[in-house]
């Protein structure tokens, strides 16, 4: 009975380490999608310069996560997957409509 007893506490405790272990993949799976929804790690500020333009991670940004009505979301998602990324003067227009679309300050 003792020897049953020790297989029980190991099965048991076998049982505990996977379940912990498919918790890890959960938490690790629910930050992915935060990091997803969020355009990965960079603020939309940051983004939202020369330096820091991101195209992909602005649109999902657009897309995901603001709070713009869909009339004015969808043509500046068109305008950013259109716009010409060698054209640093089209992308600074770009930026300044997005800037002011989000109310946000001015990039410096």
């Amino acid at each position: 009975a003792a020897e049953n007893a020790g297989e029980e506490v190991e099965a048991e405790t076998g049982d505990d380490a996977q379940a912990a272990e498919l918790s890890g993949d959960a938490d690790a799976s629910a930050e992915a999608d935060a990091s997803a929804e969020a355009g990965g790690d960079t603020p939309i500020e940051d983004l939202l310069t020369t330096d820091g333009w991101d195209s992909t991670q602005v649109a999902d940004y657009l897309e995901n996560e603001s709070d713009l009505p869909e009339l004015v979301r969808d043509p500046l998602v068109t305008a950013i997957r259109d716009v010409d990324q060698e054209d640093t003067a089209a992308i600074d227009t770009l930026i300044t409509q997005l800037r002011a679309a989000l109310d946000l300050p001015e990039a410096n």
